[in-house]
């Protein structure tokens, strides 16, 4: 049995340990030790990346937010006047990204933040050149970069893009990322992030599709637009799918097709309808036959009509039929228009060599190796159904008799 001074030496003992072991943990365990204000750094929101003319460096451009200049900061809170820009466009040449951005330390005081970088641009030339994966590194191996930012290659300079005012936006960069976010809207979507161009490095056949943004100039001011997309094989620019084109990779692929948007003319002329794409399903079938490859497309789609100016009522059996078939040969007409790019550039960017390789296995090593030159021969068949839902409040075309 423990005497009575044992125990209040025991007791004494473990109040001791506990009080040492929290003074450690206030020493250790400080919820600033590693701080970082603010003020320190240059919020970088977006980035571009060009080739330098008659040399091996490359120019890097970053859109920094002017924090200062954003809604709320005008004169009467104190801040710059709300008709200063709310960005500071700044570039640097080194002889990678990295050695650039070092050297934004010539100009600023601030280090280049990047946790809020929400959009890479890539200058035309430069992927055509130098191709593309050596200029995404830096922003995989920093760990500040998100993968979720968007990557996109512009049509001439990519630093003129971060120079473009916008209307509706603070900041140039925010408004083309958001374009990018609202992509599901329009029949043209394609979008990649960092992560969704990494997932697809690994197929030696797939070709990458990268949105391509350019300028263009309506009543004097410049826009950007977002409509066609290019196309990166083996880490190189071939081409780009225009308008139509990039229609029928989408219907193909199955992608985003909610909420796109299709015109047709009327069943009896005189007008146009639109319609909703309310959903829509594809399936890529790769069959091998006695050593010759085919590929089956199915595509499945379901539309409301949205808007109609037609001079005769068409709600009737002949009417509506004669809508879905309008609507069943824009379909196949863009998926036949893609297919056709596709050979002609030799860019598989539908993914079938992948489709084969997964029904097929060890069979498609065979063909792996020569699908350059079995590509452009591909025999592919294009099948397409097409269901009108709903017409909307109005049956009738509106009529001022």
């Amino acid at each position: 049995m423990m005497k009575r001074e044992d125990i209040l030496m025991l007791i004494r003992n473990r109040f001791l340990r506990r009080t040492m072991l929290l003074i450690l943990l206030t020493i250790v365990l400080p919820g600033c030790w590693s701080k970082r204000e603010l003020n320190t750094f240059a919020i970088v929101s977006g980035v571009a990346v060009d080739k330098v003319t008659d040399s091996k460096e490359v120019q890097v451009t970053a859109q920094v937010i002017k924090v200062g200049n954003m809604a709320g900061g005008g004169k009467e809170s104190g801040g710059a006047s709300s008709k200063e820009p709310a960005y500071w466009v700044v570039h640097r040449k080194g002889r990678t990204i990295f050695d650039a951005v070092q050297k934004f330390s010539q100009i600023s005081n601030r280090r280049l933040y990047w946790s809020h970088n929400e959009i890479i641009i890539i200058g035309q030339e430069l992927v055509k050149s130098d191709g593309l994966n050596k200029y995404i590194d830096f922003f995989v191996r920093n760990p500040e970069n998100r993968p979720t930012t968007w990557i996109i290659i512009s049509r001439g300079k990519a630093s003129k893009i971060l120079n473009v005012p916008t209307e509706l936006e603070q900041v140039t960069a925010h408004e083309l990322a958001e374009v990018l976010n609202r992509q599901h809207s329009r029949i043209t979507a394609v979008r990649m992030n960092i992560h969704q161009y990494l997932e697809k490095l690994p197929s030696k056949t797939t070709a990458q599709v990268i949105p391509l943004v350019s300028i263009e100039t309506q009543n004097n001011e410049k826009l950007l637009v977002v409509k066609e997309l290019a196309v990166v094989k083996k880490d190189k620019y071939v081409g780009e799918l225009n308008s139509k084109e990039s229609r029928g990779f989408q219907w193909i692929l199955g992608r985003e097709m909610r909420k796109a948007i299709v015109t047709v003319t009327c069943p009896h002329g005189g007008g146009n309808v639109s319609m909703e794409i309310i959903n829509s399903q594809s399936k890529t079938i790769p069959t091998m036959a006695r050593k010759q490859l085919k590929v089956a497309i199915q595509i499945s789609a379901e539309a409301d009509i949205t808007e109609q100016t037609c001079s005769e009522p068409f709600f009737n059996p002949k009417g509506w039929d004669s809508l879905q078939k309008a609507l069943v040969n824009v379909v196949r007409s863009d998926v036949l228009a893609a297919v056709k790019k596709g050979k002609e550039l030799n860019a598989d960017v539908f993914a079938f060599g992948d489709s084969f390789h997964a029904k097929y296995g060890r069979k498609w090593g065979l063909y792996e190796r020569k699908w350059d030159q079995l590509y452009p021969k591909l025999d592919i068949t294009v099948t397409t159904e097409t269901k009108l839902r709903f017409h909307g409040l109005n049956v009738r075309p509106l009529r001022s008799d």
